[in-house]
């Protein structure tokens, strides 16, 4: 709708509503799963004008690895895979409660519907078309994306003792892979934990292991051994978890750093085990001198499970959430990760240790 003001001729543009889901910071939820979930628009809609989706929106499920959904991309055709629907005329998945002033939409889950889970990605997609009284009404289709991070700890039959990690994190203008040798001190009866970790490089003292090729020397090459023995760049990104092998962990400035957390874990009952932290900072160096990173009030929110080719190990992916992140100081940015993790045996930690600088230890709970 356009309406004049005074006497300049000038018009005010009346935008169409918006969507925004309540609770959510950087897209992670604090509550436990079965809450509700609550969009909040910006103004009063027209009720015939609502058509939302709830879509698992993981790479691979609804999703592309460029973060497009499949039934937008050119020559695709089909649905997406939707875990709860509402339009005006139906709906499943769930129960959908609209409020007297149509400004809040309240999704409840029941029993019958579409379970959500923790540490896994989600979106809730409002089709375009969406109006205000006025009729003013979107035209792109809107995103809220979420990730449930929160849980009731305990018990938990997560281990204490050697994990690995591989973190990504996209700091503006920086992207940022972090290799991580972890160990995790857990208290199995209430669920609390406690992790240290430690920088893990690639390096090219590792070069004269069994198995490398002969012409990797130099500073200018490091030995990779997985998914084959081959050459590579010191600064080459690790493609596949399972290639923890070649990184060598590193404790200080400026080659490395150290980094610990508290956090809570709690057994899931279908064989999976939920984990989640308490706020953290990473400080990062990269290059002597160089360029310094402090990422802070870092959260992550993962889910393990036994690896179904070795069910003696457990292996996991999770999400990341960062308040802030300083760049030589300067920069105030959100932004988001994601991770992979997994155990390590007694005898891959004593091969870790062989490397020549130790494995961290975790402060053991007394009390």
């Amino acid at each position: 709708m356009m309406t004049s003001v005074g006497s300049t001729g000038c018009a005010e543009y009346d935008a169409p509503p918006s969507a925004r889901l309540v609770g959510a910071e950087q897209g992670m939820l604090a509550g436990e799963v079965t809450d509700d979930l609550v969009v909040a628009f910006s103004e009063p809609i027209d009720p015939s004008s609502l058509r939302l989706k709830i879509i698992a929106a993981a790479p691979g499920i609804n999703l592309d690895a460029e973060n497009r959904l499949q039934d937008e991309l050119p020559g695709t055709s089909g649905e997406l895979e939707t875990l709860m629907q509402f339009d005006p005329g139906s709906a499943s998945g769930a129960a959908f409660t609209l409020n007297e002033d149509a400004t809040r939409l309240r999704i409840s889950q029941i029993e019958d519907g579409a379970k959500l889970g923790i540490a896994k990605p989600y979106m809730v997609l409002i089709e375009s078309g969406l109006a205000d009284l006025n009729g003013n009404a979107t035209r792109p289709r809107g995103r809220l994306p979420f990730i449930y991070r929160s849980f009731k700890p305990g018990p938990t039959t997560l281990p204490s003792g050697a994990y690995y990690f591989l973190m990504v994190v996209d700091p503006p203008p920086l992207h940022q892979q972090l290799q991580l040798y972890t160990h995790i001190e857990v208290d199995q009866a209430n669920g609390r934990f406690r992790a240290k970790f430690v920088d893990a490089d690639r390096t090219p003292e590792l070069n004269g292991r069994e198995g490398c090729p002969s012409d990797c020397s130099g500073l200018a090459n490091a030995c990779r051994l997985y998914p084959a023995a081959e050459c590579v760049k010191p600064s080459t990104e690790q493609a596949d978890i399972n290639n923890w092998r070649d990184f060598k962990p590193y404790s200080k400035l400026p080659d490395g750093y150290v980094f610990e957390t508290e956090g809570f874990a709690a057994d899931a009952g279908d064989g999976t085990i939920n984990l989640g932290t308490e706020p953290f900072q990473i400080d990062i160096t990269i290059g002597a001198g160089g360029v310094n990173i402090i990422v802070e009030d870092v959260v992550f929110t993962a889910q393990m499970a036994p690896d179904p080719a070795d069910p003696t190990r457990l292996r996991g992916t999770g999400s990341v959430s960062v308040t802030a992140v300083k760049i030589n100081g300067v920069g105030d940015q959100p932004t988001k990760g994601t991770l992979e993790m997994m155990t390590l045996t007694a005898a891959e930690e004593a091969e870790v240790v062989s490397f020549g600088n130790p494995y961290p230890v975790a402060t053991p709970f007394t009390d």
